[in-house]
């Protein structure tokens, strides 16, 4: 096992599990935070498009990742401060889903938080024993191209409709 998986094991923070537990739980309610968030922030349709498109491609980019690369998780053989999750430990979805809404908010002043958020969600999940480092990283590199298949369906989808940005 990676040595920053050893090292969170072995930490233990009463407030830190509080966090990260939350966000496990929550996670789809504090996506839906941000996008209202972001709605009230800006006034720009594309951006609040592209959030919600990103949502979608990274959903299916999830899916397909996890049903393709059906990694065990690293709670089914050792210790994790949450029930293990049944389904395949690579990607990790929630840095995946957060990292790809902290992307779609570049440009919006709240984007610095989301990127925060989206930090603290893959320290999280390492944290609470139920994904790698190596997780995390493929959810963050998941969400880079999910980020950029949004960008360019939008782009496309808005240049053959003619629609004006």
């Amino acid at each position: 096992m990676d040595p920053i998986f050893v090292f969170f094991q072995a930490f233990d923070s009463g407030l830190l599990t509080t966090i990260a537990i939350f966000i496990d739980k929550y996670m789809a309610f504090i996506m839906l935070a941000m996008f209202l968030a972001t709605y009230a922030a800006t006034s720009d349709k594309k951006s609040l498009t592209l959030f919600i498109v990103n949502m979608v491609v990274s959903v299916l980019v999830l899916s397909i990742a996890k049903g393709l690369i059906d990694l065990p998780r690293p709670c089914t053989s050792m210790h994790s401060k949450i029930a293990c999750p049944a389904d395949a430990s690579y990607p990790s979805g929630h840095t995946l889903i957060s990292t790809g809404g902290a992307l779609a908010t570049a440009g919006n002043p709240l984007f610095p938080a989301y990127l925060a958020f989206a930090a603290l969600t893959g320290i999280s999940r390492v944290y609470l024993g139920i994904h790698t480092l190596y997780d995390v990283a493929g959810g963050i590199a998941l969400a880079f191209v999910s980020y950029a298949i949004s960008k360019q369906a939008l782009s496309f989808y808005t240049k053959e409709m003619r629609i004006e940005p």
